[in-house]
């Protein structure tokens, strides 16, 4: 991943009551997986970002969720891809 990717830094409890409002299918699922990511990867000093690829004409667009670490993008969470 490109660090240029990342659009915005995020607050994890202000992120999880946004989509526990959104008009989602499942959206206790959908908040519980996020936790659930979030919690077992989250380390003391980690940012999270929200992130996108813009390459969506290409079919290669992707954006979600980043764990910053150290400088360094560790883990992603995925939402949407085309």
């Amino acid at each position: 991943m490109k660090e240029n990717w990342l659009q915005r830094r995020v607050v994890f409890e202000e992120e999880v009551d946004r989509l526990s409002r959104l008009p989602l299918a499942d959206p206790g699922r959908t908040v519980s997986e996020f936790r659930l990511w979030y919690c077992e990867r989250f380390r003391i000093g980690d940012e999270l970002w929200w992130y996108d690829t813009g390459m969506w004409e290409e079919a290669a667009g992707e954006n979600g969720y980043a764990l910053v670490r150290n400088g360094g993008i560790a883990f992603m969470y995925p939402c949407m891809r085309n």
